[in-house]
């Protein structure tokens, strides 16, 4: 076998290069039934410039790093090139993908052979080794604010003179099988949604196993990449001298212990000549990225996200640029879940470097940024498509990489119509939801109005007044009948004038009846005395369930309702409402949730406000107040009422509202209900402590 050889970057279009380890995974998924491949996430880099630094050591690409400290013998190694397109390449090939094809053969000295069954490939943590020895990479420990777990590290912080390399990790959204003139294509599918940030926190993790460890040494003793020697020509001109991490030796070697973010700060040149170039070096080595958001301190605590990719949504996401994808894949067994590995595929490069002999050469970057509601700024979104065809024939298995090598034009109309899908699906879902609430408010106007109640009522009425009017006849059934009643009023009166009869008048106090609120004494003759007899409080309810008082047990009984059914003698939680304003005081009781005199409430807590028979009336005020202290935290208390289902949401289906621990002044709180239309159910909350 030998190192894949690979072309300078394109000028156009973005250049992607693939792993070995990547290959020979997608070859084992034709031999093995039980093995699986398939794209799952990327990260997106901001490759440094390149550049000579100072003594500040800003982390700019130094092509003479590789190497790092052990550089500097008379062995021979690749000429740098004017032109960075054809640097970038022959350092990823003959140190990168000749490294990794050193460890696939098994030219160690522990005279130990490649392990293909072990899941996670050497590709990836031999990436950010060669990123860390051009100089372009540093990393910290990660702090208990940032890992959930110890032994995470993250780059060095962002300074004038350090700029973080991984600006956004995610998942690839998706994947899709195309066939095209004879040829099967996977074409993969990168967003970046218009809403997302950079990613705030990016953590990687060590991983050691019998392929790449500490403190190993791979040496075949050849100049040239494997598989290559002085007679070799590689087909784009690049020179095809290996670089080594010890050009004397011919051997790469790995560090004596893995998660080191210790730095070596010295001067690098190539061997037989150049300038020395001060650097400082990460001996960082044996790290992947992890994926995990279980590991990501800020997503664990927040509990209004979950993933990787709602914590690119939140405001700690902030604007970036890029210029080059890094895209992994899930190799795993489809008979032994727990056996899966996220693995390097490889890397995108955009576009290609500009160059400049007196400034810094640079591939050109992508600007993300968000909406910003100060700055009033739109935000934008980016879509990655990269078509990946396998070829495997009997000469040779490999795997050829094109980038938009074809109109793309069907996967647009997949996203356009999968878009509009859920738009129509969310307006139907928002139609159906407003047809069913008319249909219930006409149905509830029908019963209210037509039913067969009101309809008897009605008719008894009628039949009332029409009683009146004939009996009106009756009395008026002679034509002077009126004129004489005016006659003999007219008599009386000229007679009580005169003298002639008595002035003495008595009042029939009979006809004055005592209604609601109101007292009337009649303890005087001939006059009574109204006196309203409401006072602050009218009504003091008592809560019907058989423990008389509301349950917030929870948990700790297996019989708990906790007033979810008002039908429930034991646990109903109703209480009954009065006439005109009601009081209800709460006690805590001897159940084992009063803990230190504090009521701890067990789960939510429904309470049940019986409107029958007393009604709900404009400005009636129902106040429940907690006179020991509580503490629901966690939990809510949900206050209901419509007894009889006048609202056509069932019995006890109206919601009065809600209370949490965030609305809670103190742990005694007093709770005053006010109706504010009796007809519409409507009602206000007020937490008067």
């Amino acid at each position: 076998m030998a190192t894949p050889l690979i072309n300078p970057l394109r000028i156009s279009g973005g250049t992607f290069y693939t792993f070995s380890s990547a290959v020979a995974d997608i070859q084992k998924t034709f031999t093995d039934d039980d093995a699986r491949f398939v794209f799952s996430k990327f990260a997106l880099l901001n490759i440094p410039d390149v550049a000579t630094p100072t003594s500040n050591h800003e982390n700019y690409v130094v092509w003479e790093g590789l190497g790092g400290e052990l550089t500097g013998g008379t062995s021979s190694v690749p000429s740098l090139s004017g032109d960075n397109n054809i640097n970038i390449a022959q350092s990823f090939q003959n140190y990168v993908l000749n490294f990794e094809e050193e460890i696939l053969q098994g030219t160690n000295t522990t005279v130990q052979a490649y392990d293909p069954s072990q899941t996670h490939t050497v590709s990836e943590r031999i990436f950010w080794r060669w990123m860390a020895q051009l100089n372009t990479i540093r990393f910290r420990d990660a702090s208990v604010a940032e890992s959930t777990t110890n032994f995470r590290y993250v780059e060095e912080d962002p300074t004038q003179y350090y700029n973080k390399v991984v600006r956004y990790i995610g998942d690839i959204d998706v994947v899709n099988n195309v066939s095209r003139g004879g040829n099967a294509y996977s074409e993969i599918y990168i967003n970046i949604p218009t809403n997302h940030g950079g990613t705030p926190l990016v953590m990687w993790k060590t991983y050691e196993d019998p392929n790449y460890g500490p403190n190993r040494t791979w040496n075949n003793g050849n100049t040239f990449i494997s598989g290559r020697t002085i007679s070799s020509v590689h087909p784009s001109g690049l020179d095809l001298r290996a670089y080594y991490d010890d050009d004397q030796s011919l051997s790469y070697n790995t560090y004596s212990a893995f998660g080191v973010t210790g730095n070596w700060s010295g001067f690098v040149a190539l061997p037989g000549g150049g300038s020395s170039k001060p650097v400082l070096l990460s001996h960082m080595d044996g790290i992947i990225l992890d994926f995990d958001a279980n590991s990501y301190s800020p997503i664990v605590n927040d509990g209004t996200i979950s993933t990787i990719d709602e914590f690119n949504a939140t405001t700690a996401a902030p604007d970036f640029s890029f210029n080059a994808a890094l895209v992994y894949y899930d190799s795993y067994s489809a008979s032994n879940s727990g056996q899966k590995a996220t693995n390097l595929y490889g890397i995108l490069i955009l576009d290609d470097y500009i160059n400049s002999a007196v400034g810094n050469s640079y591939i050109k970057r992508f600007d993300k940024y968000k909406p910003n509601n100060i700055t009033k700024l739109n935000g934008n979104s980016y879509s990655l498509k990269i078509d990946i065809k396998f070829d495997s024939t009997v000469i040779n298995a490999g795997v050829e990489t094109l980038i938009n090598d074809y109109n793309t034009f069907s996967m647009d109309l997949f996203i356009d119509a999968s878009t509009r899908l859920q738009e129509a699906a969310a307006m139907f879902i928002d139609s159906e939801l407003e047809i069913i609430t008319i249909k219930n408010r006409l149905k509830n106007l029908e019963n209210f109005y037509f039913t067969q109640e009101e309809l008897t009522t009605l008719s008894q009425r009628l039949s009332d007044l029409e009683k009146s009017l004939n009996n009106a006849k009756l009395s008026f059934s002679s034509s002077t009948t009126l004129l004489d009643l005016i006659n003999v009023n007219a008599d009386n009166i000229e007679n009580l004038l005169s003298g002639k009869l008595s002035v003495n008048l008595t009042y029939n106090t009979n006809v004055l009846k005592q209604g609601s609120g109101v007292f009337l004494d009649r303890s005087v003759p001939n006059q009574v005395t109204i006196s309203n007899k409401l006072q602050g409080v009218n009504a003091f309810s008592q809560c019907r369930n058989t423990i008389n008082t509301i349950n917030t047990l929870g948990t700790l009984r297996t019989d708990y309702a906790n007033g979810i059914d008002p039908t429930d003698t034991y646990l109903n939680n109703v209480l009954v409402l009065g006439e005109f304003s009601n009081y209800y005081r709460h006690r805590s009781t001897s159940h084992p949730n009063v803990v230190n005199g504090i009521e701890v409430f067990q789960d939510n807590v429904i309470i049940n406000i019986q409107d029958s028979p007393i009604t709900w009336k404009n400005g009636q005020t129902f106040k429940i107040v907690f006179a020991d202290p509580i503490d629901f935290s966690g939990k809510t208390i949900y206050i209901r009422t419509d007894s009889r289902n006048r609202m056509g949401f069932g019995n006890y289906g109206t919601i009065i509202g809600t209370m949490d621990a965030s609305m809670q002044i103190t742990n005694k709180p007093i709770i005053e209900i006010t109706c504010t239309d009796e007809n519409r159910y409507t009602f206000n909350i007020d937490i008067i402590r």
